[in-house]
């Protein structure tokens, strides 16, 4: 991330148009216009764009780690800057945020899904959705007497149901969503298989019902999956929210302070109320699925709160319809909209079913291909092949990577024990690569 802060990457078809579309907020701040409007303007489709601040910000802190950003002069640049537009953000303020919950590990939750863990981050990231949409299919689809295998994507009943499972599952999400270290959150409850038995009689087999709390968070998200020689996958997502978040930068640091803030809820006694110290909630969600204990998929979406709903649906296609991850990310998907309780579908999914979703009580228009970004990485598993060993802690990875691998790292550079199979969406700009 350094080296492309400091000579700079190509700017894509999709970043050159937010980027231009957005040129103008971008130059209310001085320090941002500087930045990110290189000679007074957007970059173009395919220049080169180059942070020298950044790569600055990025040395900075891999040499003094986090307190280099939460303590040190990036938090002082910080606190100055946010002062100077009114704010009352103290240094104090970071420096305790690091030492009490900031950077540091959760433990992922997670749901059984036909025989798969799927797991997602914890509050206050909206993964938890995800979850309780594939509880609520799991437990009612028997009870109701409906198979969503045999249904099938053709089938505008397969539609209506996942439909319905979204807008009880955000209605919750919605409800209870906040910062753990601050609230109450009733995750047990809500990811129980007994629970979600409850709502089943909400679901009317032949009747779209109304979202039961309304709201909606957007957010311009990156998620990205890797995996590793030693068969080691990371599912990665980040947002500052907004696609240039709160359109004010760090002078000097090459970076853009988030609009997080914004999706607190002002709404006296709510669990998202705004308070001091407090995360608001967190639209960002990255999805992994273990079978017996083992990684087997990491997946995830962009688009605000279109990601659970979508990783839920990606969930089904490849469990329940036996796609591969690059058909997951072909296929048609809804994005519903929890404030407008309007179902977005892509274009051919609403010539097929759209009509007769319409006359079920649902609320229909056309998604137009942005339905939540998606990338994926699944590793099949060669039980015949030894796995490979990993370097003891300690050994260089990243500096000198080379003269490593030339040297006494080389016995670490057996085969792995399997494939990787990566799909990356066509609705957007995106790529699967191996090397």
């Amino acid at each position: 991330a350094r080296t492309y802060a400091a000579e700079g990457f190509p700017v894509h078809e999709r970043v050159a148009h937010d980027w231009r579309t957005l040129a103008e907020n971008l130059r209310k701040d001085p320090d941002t216009a500087r930045t990110f409007l290189p000679g007074g303007k957007a970059p173009e489709m395919y220049s080169t764009f180059r942070n020298p601040d950044l790569a600055r910000t990025l040395r900075l802190i891999q040499r003094g780690g986090r307190d280099a950003f939460y303590k040190g002069p990036i938090a002082r640049a910080v606190v100055r800057k946010h002062r100077a537009a009114g704010g009352v953000m103290e240094l104090d303020d970071l420096a305790r945020f690091a030492d009490s919950k900031g950077g540091k590990l959760v433990k992922p939750i997670s749901v059984d899904y036909h025989g798969y863990d799927i797991h997602q981050l914890p509050p206050p990231g909206q993964g938890f959705a995800a979850l309780e949409i594939l509880n609520i299919l799991d437990v009612c689809a028997p009870k109701m007497g409906f198979d969503l295998a045999k249904l099938g994507p053709r089938d505008p009943k397969y539609w209506h149901y996942l439909i319905e499972a979204k807008k009880l599952a955000y209605s919750d999400l919605l409800r209870y969503n906040a910062d753990p270290a601050s609230e109450d959150v009733p995750l047990k409850t809500l990811l129980s298989k007994r629970y979600a038995a409850t709502l089943c009689d909400r679901i009317d087999p032949d009747k779209a019902r109304p979202a039961e709390v309304r709201g909606n968070i957007t957010g311009g998200t990156v998620y990205l999956t890797v995996g590793d020689r030693w068969g080691n996958m990371v599912s990665f997502v980040d947002s500052i929210s907004a696609f240039f978040g709160s359109n004010t930068t760090v002078p000097g640091y090459g970076f853009i302070l988030n609009n997080r803030g914004a999706n607190f809820t002002l709404e006296e006694g709510h669990p998202n109320q705004v308070a001091p110290r407090k995360r608001p909630f967190i639209t960002i969600t990255a999805g992994f699925i273990t079978k017996d204990g083992r990684p087997l998929v990491a997946f995830g979406n962009k688009g605000g709160t279109t990601q659970p709903q979508a990783q839920a649906q990606h969930v089904i296609n490849m469990i329940d319809l036996g796609m591969n991850v690059q058909a997951t990310a072909d296929a048609a998907r809804f994005d519903h909209d929890q404030l407008s309780d309007t179902a977005g579908l892509d274009t051919g999914l609403m010539g097929l079913v759209g009509p007769q979703l319409s006359a079920l009580g649902h609320k229909v228009a056309v998604a137009r291909g942005q339905s939540g970004v998606y990338q994926g990485l699944l590793f099949e598993r060669d039980a015949s092949v030894r796995a490979p060993r990993m370097p003891p802690r300690g050994t260089p990875c990243c500096e000198g990577a080379l003269e490593t691998d030339r040297g006494r790292s080389k016995r670490f550079e057996q085969p792995l024990n399997g494939v990787y199979r990566a799909g990356s969406d066509l609705r957007q700009d995106g790529h699967a690569g191996g090397w």
